[in-house]
């Protein structure tokens, strides 16, 4: 993790909020990040993982190797989309796409209602925050903030929207999407609970 983003760790444990959720998850990617080893084990403890390498040949093998190194380091594991392999390897978490709050399986309906972990959803806009909140989610990851490099071409959020969805929502909310050194503390401004990411854990100036 770049310095930058370590010095940004005690502003983020001062925000408000209450929650028993990590303040900063980083997100895997099979093409950006495709091993995330050594960016996980550099996170501060009390952080979060969300592991999606959908694709990977042996997911469960990897998801199990990635959940021991946080048990080691004191971060939290969160599997994407499927609550099957959560509940496999003991995660401590279950992070949901938005297509997945909008109709939810009765394996997610059962991860959340069981209280063994936490669970955080994507999301793009107030109607869903406020399903997610209904549904029991923990937290929600609002995205994209700023133009990504995965999706240079469309329009971010912005910081005024970002600001009326943590306003309005019923869940704590984690700031994801083309967020940089220069933009940080303007995203902590708007009332987010913590950020989430995957190139701002790769970028030396984040």
């Amino acid at each position: 993790m770049s310095k930058s983003l370590t010095n940004i760790v005690p502003r983020l444990n001062s925000l408000v909020g209450t929650a028993n959720l990590p303040r900063l998850l980083l997100v895997t990617d099979e093409t950006r990040l495709a091993d995330p080893s050594p960016h996980i084990r550099k996170l501060p403890a009390g952080s979060g993982v969300i592991f999606r390498h959908y694709n990977y040949p042996n997911r469960i093998g990897l998801a199990n190797a990635i959940s021991s190194i946080c048990r080691e380091r004191g971060l939290c594991f969160i599997v994407s989309a499927d609550a099957s392999l959560a509940f496999e390897v003991n995660a401590g978490g279950l992070h949901l796409p938005e297509h997945k709050i909008l109709s939810p399986s009765n394996d997610i309906i059962s991860w959340i209602k069981s209280k063994r972990g936490i669970s955080t959803c994507s999301c793009h806009s107030k109607r869903v925050l406020h399903v997610a909140g209904k549904l029991g989610v923990s937290g929600a990851l609002v995205s994209p903030v700023f133009p990504t490099l995965s999706h240079p071409t469309s329009g971010g959020l912005g910081l005024k929207t970002l600001a009326s969805l943590c306003r309005s929502s019923p869940i704590p909310v984690f700031a994801l999407g083309g967020i940089d050194h220069s933009s940080v503390n303007s995203v902590l401004n708007c009332g987010v609970y913590g950020l989430a990411g995957i190139g701002a854990f790769l970028k030396p100036g984040v």
